[in-house]
């Protein structure tokens, strides 16, 4: 059986439900081995495959909406260790998340928690 791997092209995890009563959770921070019966299924969902960023069939727009996002990410990456090297403690709630106002401030520009977040896990993750 053959295999590809897939990632939502945005903040959003993608659900494919088969008829065979398989599900499967594509992620946007991370690519899923899925197999050969369910691509088409995940790509009608708007499911990006690995071999689409090699071959360049990611529509312009996408790709530009893509990198985009990655650069907010990396952006917000950075501005999370500053203030973990400062010791603000302003910028982190009580669980440890860090807090969408502060960063906002820092960054100058409107952060939502989705990225936040989606750039504290890959912190954690050591992406």
């Amino acid at each position: 059986m053959n295999w590809k791997k897939f990632k939502s092209p945005n903040s959003m995890t993608r659900r494919v439900a088969m008829l065979s009563s398989h599900v499967y959770l594509i992620e946007p921070h991370k690519y899923t081995n899925i197999p050969e019966d369910a691509w088409s299924a995940c790509y009608a969902a708007g499911c990006i495959s690995e071999d689409m960023l090699n071959t360049g069939m990611i529509p312009p727009a996408l790709l530009a909406g893509l990198v985009e996002e990655q650069g907010l990410v990396l952006e917000l990456e950075c501005a999370i260790e500053d203030a973990m090297k400062e010791n603000a403690g302003e910028a982190f709630y009580k669980n440890g998340d860090p807090k969408p106002p502060y960063f906002s401030v820092k960054l100058g520009k409107v952060v939502t928690k989705e990225y936040l977040m989606k750039a504290w896990l890959n912190l954690q993750n050591g992406k």
